[in-house]
């Protein structure tokens, strides 16, 4: 009987990890799409995006490759409110794994001291730990 009872409290904790992983990949992938979803529609929504990430220090991710700061919106310009009238486009999310997250797309805006409407490609790669986001990656 004890063999039985080991069994089914193995096959009770491999469904109940496999559902626990699973959402929470889900709340991942939902956090990033409230991110995008917060700076489109909510305007300049950089505080709502600090609250979705208290942990990351936004002056410190960068780009990974050299960039062309009049031509190229980067998400850390974005975080510091120097692109307005943003707009992201063709948004693809990928859940990499269980902690991480890859959107591609294009976005559109103009830097607040400009007239002129850019727009470009972008890969955005987010890291998470225990549900929080923990690491950021732009490419261009």
């Amino acid at each position: 009987m004890g063999n039985f009872r080991d069994y089914l409290v193995l096959v009770l904790w491999v469904i109940t990890t496999t559902f626990t992983l699973q959402a929470q990949e889900s709340l991942n992938r939902e956090t990033v799409e409230q991110i995008y979803e917060s700076l489109q529609t909510r305007g300049q929504g950089t505080n709502d995006v600090a609250g979705l990430a208290p942990e990351m220090d936004w002056k410190e991710v960068g780009a990974s490759n050299s960039v062309d700061h009049r031509n190229t919106i980067s998400f850390p310009e974005v975080m510091e409110n120097r692109w307005g009238s943003l707009e992201f486009r063709d948004l693809v999310f990928e859940e990499m794994n269980k902690d991480e997250i890859r959107v591609t797309g294009t976005v559109s805006g103009r830097q607040l001291t400009e007239c002129e409407h850019i727009a470009h490609k972008f890969r955005h790669s987010w890291s998470f730990r225990k549900g929080k986001i923990v690491g950021f990656l732009e490419e261009f």
